[in-house]
């Protein structure tokens, strides 16, 4: 009886050490944490894999008893051992292909799978030797019962510490939930008369919204690299992605590593995990996107996937450490395709092939902006519905995420941003789509920030401010300090009080060469092809009148504004990469290829 205890306690102290230190290390995998919890989390794991391997141990010894006599000590030992301990290694097994490898069929997992198997097989045929020897030594015993005593106690300090790892991560999450293609005016919380948004209306009633978020360029790649970095174009030098250079290449310019991002500081001194889920192929890992992020999923499949995907995650790790989580969704994205139950919600349900002319979404999109195809205003308008139509089926995606937090309890106590990288034009300045140029429906996004305990709900801010302003503003929210290389300036004065102002300032939209300076009266735009044009925003908020030749004073100090720029430009070494196939056919489909 002693000898089958003692057996008994060693063998669930092997599993723990082995297969619990193997599945700590797992499960802490891409977490960014102190120390101290990483260490409780692989302990706490250990220690769980010790009471099962006493299980296991305990149904193995009743398996062999009751095989014994018909099957033989070799015959009942390796049965016994396969009906146990073979689950327990398939599990981690499981595990190792879910946390660490990529795609079934790729080179390097069938290798780690088929290490795995081997490895597999050889501590099948070890334990099915080992377990039936009866003649352990009581010393092994004793070892065993102590070891067994230190591993319980180490396992307590470890749930001591994950406890105090969910008191330290009271501290607020970020939240930012980036909706590409998302113009401020067509959201009702933004005074449009259609009912696209429900859910981030809702939203927004717990927080503070911003009237006026400008784009740092109506070019994704661009405007996220402003977004992550607190610079202005000109200084992060993330222009092109479809740049060929007439060598069949097509190549991308890489969001440099020299520069820091919003998640490296993040994930420094303020020691938060870092996630992101992303769709848009313009932002890519091996673009640099992905700089700080302990996981990154780049194209995972469409908002509803995001949110799932990010629930997930989220019900695995906000109880351990403070997070913050870029999502970047794209299904609002032309050719404006939503699922059939919001499809017909607010115009002709006809198919989308139809209304292209049988075209693709590029051929059809840059037919029309080189005036191949005409569209009247009624063109346009069923364009319109259609994406408002895919607004609503996002609206829906972001609500299931505020749910989400809601029911993990993490609501109140999480900052959240609600923002777009660019907006979408439909016939206003004689352009469809996004790119090209800075005018208000391309450059003018929204802001929503729900703030820890929704401080400040249903209050609107009237200042200016810009995507560089967006990484200076989280990491003052958090205490950490801005690289002074930054060009952005916090606005956390701004949502901590009604009474705080800015001082104003020339915000800087671009797309490649084609250079937009807003202000709060003027809109100065500086196209190399197309000349200059100035706009009065006071009198002409569509941004309709170009009255340049009026005031050529102004025009001369944002010329002078510009051809600085320009000059900042000359000394900038752009990184390029070329896009693999999977990004090419991504970036086809959206137009931009």
């Amino acid at each position: 009886m002693l000898a089958t205890i003692r057996n008994l306690l060693l063998s669930a102290l092997v599993l723990a050490l082995g297969l619990g230190t193997l599945d700590g290390i797992l499960e802490t995998a891409g977490l960014t944490a102190n120390d101290d919890v990483l260490w409780a989390i692989v302990i706490d794991r250990v220690e769980l894999w010790f009471f099962l391997g006493l299980a296991l141990s305990t149904i193995w010894h009743v398996v062999f008893r009751g095989l014994h006599g018909r099957l033989g000590e070799d015959g009942a030992s390796r049965l016994a051992t396969l009906l146990t301990f073979g689950p327990a290694f398939a599990l981690v097994a499981l595990r190792i292909n879910a946390r660490l490898l990529p795609g079934k069929w790729e080179p390097s997992s069938l290798a780690a799978n088929a290490l795995l198997l081997v490895v597999g097989t050889g501590l099948f045929f070890a334990l099915a030797a080992w377990f039936p020897k009866p003649h352990f030594k009581t010393r092994f015993g004793a070892s065993a019962a102590a070891l067994a005593l230190i591993l319980l106690a180490t396992g307590l300090v470890g749930t001591h510490e994950i406890a105090h790892a969910r008191e330290r991560s009271t501290q607020p999450d970020i939240l930012v939930i980036l909706l590409d293609v998302l113009r401020a005016d067509h959201l009702g919380c933004y005074g449009y008369d259609r009912p696209t948004s429900p859910n981030i209306d809702a939203l927004a009633k717990d927080s503070i919204v911003f009237d006026s978020l400008i784009a740092s360029s109506s070019y994704t790649k661009t405007s996220v690299a402003s977004i992550f970095t607190g610079l202005n174009p000109q200084h992060h030098g993330v222009y092109t992605g479809t740049d060929g250079g007439g060598t069949g290449e097509v190549l991308s310019d890489v969001l440099q590593s020299r520069f820091i991002t919003i998640a490296e500081a993040l994930q420094g001194p303020g020691k938060m995990n870092t996630a992101a889920w992303v769709e848009n192929g313009h932002v890519r890992d091996y673009l640099g996107y992905a700089q700080g992020f302990s996981f990154y999923a780049d194209q995972p499949g469409d908002a509803k996937t995001i949110a799932d995907e990010y629930g997930a995650w989220a019900d695995q790790w906000t109880d351990l450490t403070r997070s913050f989580t870029y999502l970047h969704i794209l299904d609002l994205h032309g050719p404006y395709d939503p699922p059939v139950p919001y499809l017909g919600r607010f115009g002709d349900p006809r198919p989308m092939e139809e209304e292209l002319r049988g075209l693709t979404w590029t051929k059809f999109k840059n037919q029309v902006n080189g005036h191949r195809i005409t569209l009247s205003e009624e063109d346009y308008a069923r364009l319109e519905a259609r994406y408002d139509e895919s607004l609503l089926w996002v609206d829906h995606c972001v609500g299931g995420i505020i749910d989400g937090l809601k029911r993990r309890g993490t609501y109140d106590n999480t900052l959240i941003l609600v923002i777009a990288d660019h907006g979408e034009g439909f016939g206003e300045h004689d352009f469809l789509a996004h790119s090209k140029t800075p005018y208000g429906e391309l450059v003018r996004v929204p802001l929503i920030v729900k703030m820890p305990g929704s401080a400040g709900a249903g209050r609107r801010v009237g200042e200016m401010v810009s995507h560089i302003d967006i990484a200076p503003t989280l990491l003052d929210f958090v205490g950490v300090p801005a690289p002074k290389e930054w060009d952005g300036r916090s606005f956390l004065p701004l949502l901590e009080s009604a009474d705080a102002t800015m001082a104003p300032r020339t915000l800087i939209s671009e797309y490649r060469g084609t250079i937009g300076l807003r202000t709060e009266d003027w809109l100065f735009i500086s196209n190399p092809w197309k000349g200059e044009r100035l706009y009065a925003l006071r009198s002409d908020p569509e941004e309709q009148m170009n009255c340049i030749d009026a005031h050529p004073d102004v025009a001369a100090t944002f010329r002078e504004e510009v051809e600085a720029i320009r000059e900042e430009k000359k000394g900038f070494r752009n990184e390029q990469v070329e896009l693999d196939s999977e990004t090419i056919e991504s970036l086809e489909a959206l137009g931009y290829l």
